[in-house]
This record gives structure tokens, sequence and C-alpha cells, in this order.
């Protein structure tokens, strides 16, 4: 197992993380989306928010977001089961003559 240690910096606060297995360009992506979204919360809020609830609010934003891409991944996995199954018949009627 590959540990890569990363610094970081969110919303002026630095961190030293351990990231398992993924690139450190990777950690740091996923850092800088954070760092966006909770300067992006404090800014709306006029920096009235303390930084925990802000870390609240920028999480939920990620999970609503993924939640979104999982609802769609499920239904583009449906729609390609059932064109499928319609090529599967499509075809055996084809087979039958």
């Amino acid at each position: 197992m590959v540990k890569n240690r990363v610094k970081v910096s969110i919303c002026d606060v630095n961190y030293s993380l351990v990231a398992d297995n993924e690139e450190q360009s990777h950690v740091f992506e996923a850092a800088a989306n954070v760092d966006v979204a909770m300067k992006t919360i404090l800014k709306e809020a006029h920096n009235l928010v303390e930084n925990e609830k802000v870390a609240v609010l920028a999480a939920l934003q990620f999970s609503s977001s993924c939640l979104k891409l999982e609802h769609d991944k499920n239904y583009c996995f449906k729609k390609i089961s059932e064109l499928t199954e319609k090529i599967d018949q499509e075809l055996a009627f084809l087979n039958s003559f």
C-alpha cells in the first residue's frame, strides 16, 4: 500500500494528510475543491458563519452532488440495460429468419 504525505491549505488552515493509494495530484485537487467551496460559502455568508458550520455546509453540497451523480449513473445503467434487452430481442427476431 502506497502512502503519500501531502500538505494542503483549506481556508487558510494547513493540513498534513496521508493519502492511501491516491496520487498527490488527486489529493491536491480534492483539497482545492473543498477550499473553493468553503471560501464561496464564507463569501456568500459575509464571513458571519464559523468554519465548522462552513465545513458542514460544504460537505452537504458535495454529498448532494455525489447523490445526484449516483442517481444519474443508475439511470444511465437502467437505460443501457433496456437498450441492450431491446437489441437482443431484435437480433433474436432477425435470427429467426
